[in-house]
């Protein structure tokens, strides 16, 4: 690949799709499967931290763009001081892929059993995603929002592979992205480097696997309610200004008027 930093900010941005409101899933799994490949193509650790670096940036300013959002409504600031906001922290945030990368692509040159480091890399990279998001999300106080495996949520009516979530956790959750993600890539060059009748099979496989995901990502959710109704509901704005609000002394007297105000009417 002629131009694999260009490559990774690609795949980042598109990551970031399989997030709300957009929820484009599939672009998620692809985006990573294609950050596989990048990695295994780098020839030095750190051309494969830089790799993960570039992903993260794009990866992290598209999908925290909301961040940007919020300084819109704030009048002493201006607001493009939100898209600085996000580069900032983004460029933080991308250190994370950056470390999983680099240690996926240690762990796979340093394999010594029977299948090739290309095989190995996208395991060690849903091992390695798994850490550092787990890092990400305590160090320095944390930044624990967009986890990867969030995309495979689904849309807001279906269960998605979140039917697993009580398992494998949030964190683990985003493995499994990564792990799908390997194989369709696996996939992909066993049937690229296949011949004609081969390349057949190859192909029912990937049509099999997109299927089987689309039809779990798209399955209706077995706890929603579908009965027609109404839901009663109350909303306070105590109005309490920020510096009493933070001060423990007024704990108390909040906490009695914000319980009077959503007290139902007699």
């Amino acid at each position: 690949m002629r131009h694999p930093h260009v490559a990774a900010l690609i795949a980042g941005a598109l990551a970031a799709c399989g997030f709300q409101p957009l929820a484009w899933w599939p672009l998620t799994i692809i985006a990573m499967a294609w950050l596989i490949e990048l990695t295994s193509r780098a020839p030095r650790p750190g051309q494969a931290l830089l790799l993960g670096w570039l992903f993260g940036l794009s990866h992290f300013t598209i999908g925290n763009n909301w961040i940007a959002t919020a300084f819109t409504y704030q009048a002493e600031m201006p607001a493009w001081l939100g898209v600085i906001a996000v580069v900032l922290i983004s460029i933080y945030l991308a250190l994370f892929p950056a470390l999983a990368t680099l240690a996926a692509w240690l762990l796979a040159r340093g394999w010594r059993g029977g299948g090739a480091p290309r095989a190995v890399l996208g395991v060690a990279l849903a091992a390695t995603w798994i850490v550092f998001e787990w890092v990400r999300a305590w160090l320095f106080t944390g930044f624990a929002w967009n986890p990867l495996g969030i995309a495979l949520l689904g849309p807001f009516t279906s269960q998605g592979l979140a039917v697993i979530a009580p398992w494998t956790g949030t964190y683990g959750l985003s493995g499994v992205l990564v792990l799908i993600a390997a194989l369709l890539r696996w996939i992909v060059r066993q049937g690229l480097a296949a011949r004609a009748p081969a390349r057949i099979a190859w192909t029912a496989g990937l049509i099999v696997l997109a299927a089987a995901l689309t039809l779990q990502m798209m399955s209706p959710a077995r706890y929603l309610d579908h009965r027609e109704g109404e839901i009663q509901l109350t909303l306070i704005q105590p109005d309490l200004r920020q510096e009493a609000l933070d001060d423990p002394r007024n704990f108390e007297a909040h906490f009695i008027k914000m319980a009077r105000l959503t007290m139902p009417e007699r």
